[in-house]
């Protein structure tokens, strides 16, 4: 946990326990650390700008009628810390949390009930025992008694170089912007970025959304960030799309439905504009 708030990273959290004793008031104080650190950094007039995607992870799990994993996949190992060893015959709710492994009879239920497939939240348990929050699609295999688990991690790298550096004039006016004004632009930048695939709401609407006015919310936005809300919305869903041409065999034109373009046409001219190249010349697996 204190490698991952050392890296940035202040989203982890370690799991409570029932107890009440001096580890369990640790447990707590870690956390409170964590997000004391995040609202400091912002505190301070940093905008949190995340990470660049960098890779995808696929991870998966083969599990028998017992929900007893007997294959798994390199990226699961990688992922959760877990050697082969430990891995192979686990009973699959040895990787979850508490409120998973409760989660996890109503799933086996739906499974036998409908025979077919279900997408749920769903959290690991690392070995370091840091909580992994993971979106699951859950199968039961075609003529078996078998099941398959699988999720995608996208990795992060370095956190992205926006250049908040200028002009004198813009550098006299990021110093006025007030702790409000920060927090408005992370809310509007998070929402942006948890829902890239959709389409991106106006600026009227999204000023609703926020309780602020079009002019602030366009101004500020383009201080801190030196673009518009629309052209950094287009760049992450390109950055989007290209790790899933290079990283999957997803087909182009799905590709250009999960990243919120209403064309495979549009999606192509604006790759092509952004990268210089269309997504059909790269390079896939």
């Amino acid at each position: 946990m204190i490698l991952e708030m050392a890296q940035g990273n202040f989203v982890f959290q370690i799991e409570r326990s029932k107890e009440d004793d001096e580890l369990e008031g640790l447990t707590v104080l870690v956390n409170m650390m964590a997000q004391e650190m995040e609202a400091s950094l912002l505190h301070l007039r940093y905008i949190n700008p995340r990470y660049n995607y960098k890779n995808l992870l696929q991870a998966a799990f083969v599990l028998d009628c017992d929900f007893k994993i007997i294959h798994f996949t390199t990226d699961a190992v990688d992922l959760l810390g877990f050697d082969d060893k430990f891995l192979n015959n686990c009973l699959f709710e040895h990787l979850l949390t508490e409120s998973s492994i409760l989660l996890l009879n109503d799933i086996k239920s739906e499974l036998n009930y409908n025979n077919g497939s279900i997408t749920v939240s769903i959290n690991y348990k690392t070995k370091t025992d840091l909580i992994l929050p993971t979106l699951c699609t859950i199968s039961k295999l075609v003529e078996t008694e078998n099941y398959i688990i699988s999720f995608a991690v996208i990795l992060r790298e370095e956190k992205q170089d926006f250049n908040l550096s200028g002009t004198e004039e813009r550098n006299d006016l990021m110093e006025k912007l007030s702790y409000a004004d920060i927090q408005l632009i992370q809310k509007v930048y998070d929402y942006i970025l948890a829902n890239i695939d959709l389409p991106l709401p106006t600026i009227q609407e999204l000023s609703r959304m926020f309780n602020t006015n079009e002019f602030k919310l366009k101004h500020v936005f383009r201080l801190m960030f030196n673009t518009s809300i629309y052209k950094f919305y287009t760049t992450e869903r390109l950055k989007k799309a290209h790790l899933l041409i290079q990283q999957t065999t997803i087909p182009l034109k799905n590709i250009a439905d999960l990243t919120g373009f209403s064309t495979y046409p549009n999606f192509s001219r604006a790759f092509k504009n952004h990268y210089g190249f269309t997504p059909n010349e790269i390079k896939r697996r």
